[in-house]
């Protein structure tokens, strides 16, 4: 395994904290959170999969974007940030151009937030081919003040 230091190739996580994503397709996932965002690498989500990300601390999702990997665009292919099935974003184009950055036009904040440990946090695939794609998240950490 490649050291996390600023030459290496993970030079873009430091400091990251691993978190969980799954997929309900064949596509294998990832994510990380740092510095104000969550960056899903998305592998092979094919026409209609989810991927669900956990969220470890509680959050409010404050903006998103998607970034085509090279040659991982699907002409048409869309995904949609949720919560559970409520829209969070509107669909994020991932079509067939490499490099292709797509951001969010609106963000629903009354659908925003997560809790610790929820695994309420989807990433919903158009009904299209398989594609491959990066997903930005940015957010603000929740504070409670019960108690203060």
């Amino acid at each position: 395994m490649a050291a996390n230091n600023l030459t290496s190739a993970n030079a873009w996580k430091l400091p990251y904290q691993p978190i969980t994503a799954t997929s309900d397709g064949s596509g294998t996932q990832s994510a990380f959170m740092y510095a104000g965002k969550i960056v899903v690498d998305i592998n092979n989500l094919a026409s209609g999969e989810i991927v669900t990300v956990s969220t470890p601390i509680a959050i409010e999702v404050i903006d998103c974007y998607a970034v085509v990997k090279e040659s991982g665009g699907v002409a048409n292919k869309t995904v949609t940030l949720k919560n559970g099935t409520d829209a969070i974003s509107t669909a994020l184009s991932v079509a067939a151009t490499d490099g292709l950055i797509s951001r969010t036009t609106k963000i629903f904040d009354t659908k925003a937030n997560f809790g610790v440990g929820e695994d309420d946090m989807k990433l919903v695939s158009s009904a299209h081919a398989a594609g491959d794609f990066y997903v930005v998240i940015s957010y603000t950490k929740q504070f409670s003040v019960d108690g203060a």
